[in-house]
């Protein structure tokens, strides 16, 4: 089984995701204020759930790093990540680079939010990663977060995303979508892994670019 839904709250309690429907999931995820405490983390991301030694590396090493910065994660895994169509070693870079800058930008907020999804999109038989985080400001220009150097308050990282942006252009199979949503102030990147590039249309209600 290499599913896992579930939402950890400040007592250990876990709610399973799978029981309530995708919409409902996000609403509680977002909706719930709640630091880590001490749990056991690593009982509930086994290797059998993230299972690429790589990318359960740096899972975990990031997830303990929110857990230390109290920060509220909500997790969802479903997907066998090993059978993702991208380098490991480059994905795991990118996750990395992703997560580290959603840490550091959402630790700044009053909500702390952290969200990392992880499925497999069988209409368009492509792996979806989507990695979230609330902000402060919502003005950020996600037109230039992936060019060298570029730099914001809320995205010091700009030599991180160039890498990112460098790693997808080598594998024309994956690409990423960068998105603000200025009412909930949450700023999300989800990255698409597909035999064929397709682009996203720009939704109207929030801030969006492509880099593929």
């Amino acid at each position: 089984d290499n599913l896992a839904d579930i939402y950890i709250d400040n007592n250990g309690t876990e709610t399973d995701l799978q029981q309530i429907d995708a919409e409902g999931a996000k609403k509680y995820c977002q909706n719930l204020v709640i630091g880590f405490n001490d749990i056991n983390i690593l009982s509930i991301l086994s290797p059998k759930v993230i299972d690429d030694p790589a990318i359960y590396g740096v899972v975990v090493n990031k997830i303990l790093i929110a857990r230390d910065k109290n920060m509220t994660l909500c997790l969802d895994v479903n997907t066998s990540v090993s059978q993702i169509n991208f380098p490991k070693f480059e994905l795991s870079r990118i996750l990395g680079i992703l997560l580290d800058n959603a840490i550091e930008a959402g630790e700044q907020t009053s909500q702390k939010k952290l969200t990392l999804n992880m499925h497999h999109d069988y209409n368009r038989n492509a792996d979806v990663i989507v990695i979230s985080n609330s902000i402060n400001d919502t003005n950020i220009d996600v037109e230039k977060i992936f060019t060298k150097n570029y730099s914001s308050k809320e995205n010091p990282s700009g030599f991180g995303l160039y890498e990112v942006s460098k790693f997808l252009k080598q594998n024309p199979q994956g690409y990423i979508v960068t998105t603000i949503d200025k009412d909930e102030k949450m700023f999300t990147q989800t990255l698409t892994i597909t035999s064929k590039m397709k682009l996203f249309q720009t939704n109207e209600n929030t801030k969006e670019s492509t880099v593929a």
